[in-house]
């Protein structure tokens, strides 16, 4: 709940940062989640890829606010990888058979 609460003034401090709104805010949001997803051992997995994914994506956001580098293009182009497998993965698991019924 503490995180949640902190997530705007993180995301106010991102924006004046790197002067790119909105996609600094999905990645610490998904960030939240993934930090939420790894206290739960099933869903362990999850938070780590996502966790990961988001670092690398939030990092890019933070190193693309001057002049870019081939370097820092081959790793936000991984975490958009790992990021859309986190969602896939997220979407699988959600809509397996028996997922909400016990």
């Amino acid at each position: 709940m503490g995180l949640a609460s902190l997530l705007p003034l993180a995301g106010i401090a991102v924006l004046f940062a790197t002067n790119l709104q909105g996609r600094s805010g999905l990645m610490g949001g998904g960030l939240v989640l993934s930090v939420l997803l790894l206290g739960d051992r099933t869903f362990r997995p999850l938070g780590y890829l996502g966790a990961v994914a988001n670092l690398l994506l939030l990092a890019g956001d933070f190193a693309t606010s001057g002049a870019g580098s081939p370097l820092v293009a081959s790793l936000i182009a991984v975490g958009y990888v790992m990021l859309l497998v986190w969602f896939v993965w997220i979407a699988v698991w959600f809509l397996r058979p028996g997922t909400f019924t016990r």
